[in-house]
C-alpha cells in the first residue's frame, strides 16, 4: 500500500458531492470507481478533495464495522477509489461528514440537536426545504465519530482526511438536548431551560468545549494511527478560532462570503493556514454549463491569491454513473495551470492595504452565523470597494495580529469592527502614531472582547472624536442622512455633492482634527400617512454633525466615517466604491506597487523570495460581470516605486512570453502591457 505523506499542494482539484439517500429511485447500481477515476485523469485532475467515506445521511461507502454501510453498495467503493487514484498518481483525500447524520439521529435520538421545545433541529434551505439532521457534539455521538475516524485511518492510506460540517453553532438555533443541559449546568451553573446562558459562556461552550475539542480529538485519532496523514476541514478564520485553525494541515472553503474565488482565496490566506483550497461553483451545474471564460476567471482568481482550486460539482446520476459532459471544458482550463505553476509556489503577498477582520465583532450576541452577520457584509463591501484600486490588498484576521504585522502595512481599514480588545486598540493606536494610516467606520470599538459596551470609542483619541449616540431617528426612511461633501480634494468629483447613507448614523463630538463632511437630515420621518413620493424623503435640514472626520495622530492619519459605509456598499450603493478609491489615493499617494487600468481588473502582487522577483497577476473579470466570454481591457500599466522594489527586468510569462520595456519617471518605474485574455502574469526581476 502507498505510504501517506504530509499535505503537498496541487492546483487541479475536484470535489464531487455525493450524498446518496436510500430510495428506490436512487439504485446506485452503476456506481463505478474506475469510471470516475478515468474521468478525473482525462480532465487533468491531480487531487480529489473528497473520496466518500461517510456522507450527510450517515452512510459509509465501505464495509464498515463501526458505522452504517450504504445499503445500495456492494464491495468497497472507498478503498477502490483510493487504490485507483493512487495508481494514476492522483491524490486522494477522504471525506467525512461530521455535523449531519440522519441515520445516527434516527437510530439514536439522544445524539441529535434539539430546540427548546424538544424538536429535532434540521438544516434549512428555505421555509419549506428541510434537509439533514444536526447532531450534537456534546452527546455520545462524539465517541462514535472517533471510533469511525480510527477505522477509516486504519483501513486507508488517504493523503489526508477532510472533515465537513464542523459547526456546533448553526443558524437553526441553540441545542437543548439532555447532554447540553447537564454539561452546561455542571460547567457554568446555569439551567438553560430556565435562563439564558451569558453570551461569553455561549461562545466558550460552542467554540471551545464543542468544536475545538471535537477537532482536537479527531486530529489525535488520525495522527495516532497515521502520523503523516494530513487533516483538513471545511473551515476559515471568519467562523472558527485560532486554535481550531492551527489544528489543520490545510483548509478548504467554498464561496460562502464572496462572489468569486479571488476574494474568497484572499480571505482564506488570512486564516494563518499555509495551504488553502477553494471549492468553486462555476461548473457545478452539470446541466447548465456557463461560458468557459467564467470558469477560467474563477480558477485564475484563486491561483492569483495563492489558493488551490477544486472544482465542486454534482455529477452522480441516480444510478451512480458519472455525468462527464462538462469535463472536456474543465480539461482545457486545467491544462493552462501547468504553464503557470512555477509562478504560484512559495510566494508571499506584498503588504500595503489591510482590511481588518475582527473575530469578536463577527461573533457578537445574536450575530453568530457567518452568512447573516453584518460584519461579513461590511468586510465584503470594503473588499469590493478597494479591489478596483489595484494595489496590494489583504484581509487581516484579528487573532493573528501583532504590532510587527501591522507595521508591515501602510493603511489599515476597520470596517464596522464593533468589538476590539484593549490589546487590539493598543496595537492599532501604536500603528497610527508611528505613521500608519487608518480608516474606521460606524460603531468600531464601541464594544470590548467580552461583548461589553463601552461609553466611548476604544480609539477615540485616534479618531479625534468622542462617541455620543447611535442615531436611528430616520431608520424607517431607509436613508437616515446624506453626507454633504466639502471642497476637500479627497472628494474629487463628489465635491459639493450630497451622498445618501444607510438607515443609521453615529453622533460624535469632535475633540481634535478636521471635519471634512457633515450630515444633512431628511425633511421628515416617514409614516403610513406622511411620506414624500415613492422613495425616501429628501434632505431637509443641514447640520454640523461630522460625517467624515480627518485627524492627524502622531505621525499618522485617521479618517473616521460616521456610518457603516462598507455595509451600505455591500447592499448595492454605488458611490462608496468611487469615493474609497479617492480616499486611498489621498491617504497613500505613493504606494509600493500598483496597476493603472480598467476597473474590470483584479490584481494581486506576490513576491517569490527564492527567485528574487515579484509576480503580478492581472485577472480580467469581465466574463463574470457580463456573464459571457471576457472582453479585452486594453492598455494597462504597472507602476513600481523604486525605493521599495528596484526592478531589473520585466516580462510577461502568461498567456504570452515576451520582454516588456521599462520606463523611468523619477522614482517610479512603469511597465506597459495590454490585457487581452482572462489571466495575465507579469514577472518583475529585482536587483
Amino acid at each position: 500500500m502507498q505510504k501517506c505523506s504530509e499535505f503537498k499542494p496541487r492546483f487541479r482539484g475536484a470535489y464531487s458531492d455525493m450524498h446518496c439517500c436510500n430510495h428506490p429511485a436512487v439504485p446506485l447500481d452503476k456506481l463505478d470507481a474506475s469510471e470516475q477515476v478515468v474521468a478525473y485523469k482525462s480532465t487533468g485532475i491531480d487531487n480529489v478533495a473528497a473520496v466518500w467515506a461517510k456522507d450527510h445521511w450517515g452512510y459509509s461507502y465501505y464495509p464498515t464495522k463501526v458505522g452504517v454501510p450504504h445499503p445500495k453498495l456492494r464491495g468497497d467503493y472507498t478503498g477502490e477509489m483510493v487504490r485507483l487514484l493512487h495508481k494514476e498518481g492522483i491524490q486522494a483525500y477522504g471525506y467525512f461528514s461530521l455535523g449531519f447524520d440522519n441515520i445516527g439521529v434516527i437510530t439514536h435520538p439522544e445524539w441529535g440537536a434539539i430546540d427548546k421545545l424538544g424538536r429535532p433541529i434540521r438544516v434549512m434551505l428555505g421555509p419549506d426545504k428541510l434537509r439533514w439532521y444536526w447532531v450534537c457534539f456534546a452527546t455520545p455521538y462524539r465517541n462514535y465519530v472517533i471510533a469511525h475516524i480510527k477505522e477509516i485511518a486504519r483501513r486507508y492510506d488517504f493523503d489526508g482526511l477532510f472533515i465537513d460540517i464542523n459547526e456546533a453553532h448553526h443558524a437553526e438555533g441553540f441545542c437543548y438536548c439532555d447532554s447540553c443541559r447537564k454539561q452546561i449546568h455542571s460547567i457554568y451553573g446555569v439551567d438553560i431551560m430556565k435562563e439564558d446562558l451569558p453570551w461569553e459562556q455561549i461562545v466558550d461552550w460552542w467554540w471551545n468545549k464543542l468544536e475545538l475539542q471535537m477537532m482536537k480529538e479527531i486530529r489525535n485519532a488520525i495522527k495516532s494511527i497515521k502520523p503523516d496523514m494530513s487533516v483538513s476541514a471545511n473551515a476559515d478564520s471568519f467562523l472558527f478560532g485560532k486554535e481550531f485553525m492551527n489544528l489543520l494541515d490545510y483548509t478548504f472553503r467554498d464561496f460562502l462570503y464572496f462572489e468569486t474565488g479571488f476574494e474568497q482565496a484572499m480571505q482564506l490566506r488570512s486564516s494563518g493556514v499555509k495551504y488553502y483550497q477553494v471549492g468553486f461553483h462555476s461548473v457545478p451545474e452539470t446541466y447548465d454549463p456557463m461560458p468557459i471564460d467564467i470558469t477560467r476567471t474563477v480558477i485564475s482568481g484563486i491561483l492569483a491569491q495563492g489558493g488551490l482550486p477544486a472544482m465542486y460539482f454534482e455529477a452522480e446520476k441516480a444510478d451512480g454513473s458519472f455525468e462527464t459532459q462538462n469535463f472536456p471544458r474543465l480539461a482545457k482550463v486545467f491544462k493552462e495551470i501547468t504553464q503557470k505553476r512555477e509562478y504560484l509556489v512559495e510566494a508571499d503577498a506584498i503588504r500595503c492595504l489591510g482590511l481588518y477582520f475582527s473575530w469578536y465583532s463577527m461573533h457578537r450576541p445574536g450575530h453568530c452565523h457567518h452568512l447573516s452577520n453584518g460584519l461579513t457584509g461590511a468586510l465584503r463591501g470594503a473588499t469590493n470597494c478597494f479591489v478596483p484600486a489595484h494595489v496590494p490588498l489583504d484581509i487581516i484576521t484579528s487573532y493573528n495580529v501583532t504590532s510587527q504585522l501591522l507595521s508591515e502595512y501602510d493603511l489599515i481599514v476597520l470596517p464596522e469592527c464593533t468589538n476590539l480588545s484593549e490589546r487590539e486598540a493598543r496595537q492599532i493606536r501604536e500603528f497610527v502614531h508611528k505613521g500608519g494610516k487608518l480608516i474606521a467606520t460606524g460603531q468600531t470599538g464601541l464594544f470590548d472582547d467580552k461583548w461589553k459596551q463601552r461609553t466611548n470609542f476604544a480609539l477615540a483619541d485616534v479618531f479625534g472624536l468622542d462617541f455620543t449616540d447611535v442615531d436611528e431617528t430616520y431608520a424607517i426612511n431607509r436613508t437616515g442622512a446624506w453626507i454633504r461633501c466639502s471642497s476637500h480634494e479627497m472628494f474629487g468629483e463628489f465635491q459639493g455633492n450630497s451622498l445618501k447613507t444607510g438607515p443609521r448614523t453615529i453622533k460624535v463630538k469632535p475633540i481634535a482634527g478636521e471635519t471634512i463632511a457633515t450630515f444633512e437630515l431628511p425633511c421628515l420621518v416617514e409614516t403610513y400617512d406622511e411620506f414624500v413620493c415613492w422613495g425616501p424623503p429628501p434632505p431637509g435640514r443641514k447640520t454640523k454633525r461630522p460625517a467624515l472626520h480627518l485627524h492627524k495622530f502622531g505621525q499618522g492619519h485617521c479618517l473616521y466615517i460616521a456610518y457603516d459605509i462598507f455595509l451600505h456598499a455591500d447592499k448595492g450603493c454605488w458611490w462608496p466604491k468611487s469615493l474609497s478609491v479617492n480616499i486611498l489615493q489621498w491617504l497613500l499617494p505613493g504606494v509600493p506597487i500598483s496597476v493603472k487600468g480598467h476597473k474590470g481588473l483584479k490584481c494581486s502582487f506576490m513576491r517569490q523570495p527564492a527567485q528574487n522577483r515579484i509576480v503580478v497577476h492581472m485577472i480580467n473579470s469581465t466574463s463574470i460581470d457580463l456573464k459571457s466570454m471576457c472582453i479585452p481591457l486594453g492598455p494597462t500599466s504597472i507602476c513600481i516605486n523604486s525605493q521599495y522594489f528596484p526592478i531589473k527586468e520585466a516580462k510577461e510569462v502568461f498567456p504570452r512570453k515576451r520582454f516588456l520595456p521599462l520606463e523611468k519617471h523619477g522614482e517610479t518605474m512603469i511597465v506597459h502591457t495590454d490585457v487581452t485574455d482572462v489571466h495575465h502574469i507579469i514577472v518583475l526581476d529585482l536587483y
